[in-house]
């Protein structure tokens, strides 16, 4: 199913008991898109994220962070990190 949300971000996948769930594309209201899995209404899994500037993140996701192993990419296409994320951060060597 689809749902466009009020602050124009929209979603496209699967859903669960009225929740995102599942593999599915999100358009987030500042023009960037994941696409990945949802677990019960959150990212969570392996997915993919590009910014509007075309930086990008792919890897594992908990509860709605980079979370795990997962590479960055800068807009030009260089690799930034690659490695363990904890909460959205790189967890230094």
């Amino acid at each position: 199913g689809k749902m466009s949300y009020g602050d124009g971000s929209v979603y496209k996948g699967q859903w669960y008991n009225g929740k995102r769930h599942g593999r599915g594309k999100y358009r987030f209201s500042d023009g960037s898109k994941y696409k990945g899995e949802f677990v019960q209404d959150k990212i969570h899994g392996a997915g993919q994220l590009i910014w509007p500037d075309g930086s990008m993140y792919v890897g594992e996701w908990s509860q709605g962070n980079r979370h795990g192993m997962g590479k960055e990419y800068r807009a030009n296409g260089e690799l930034r990190y690659e490695g363990i994320w904890k909460d959205s951060a790189p967890v230094s060597k």
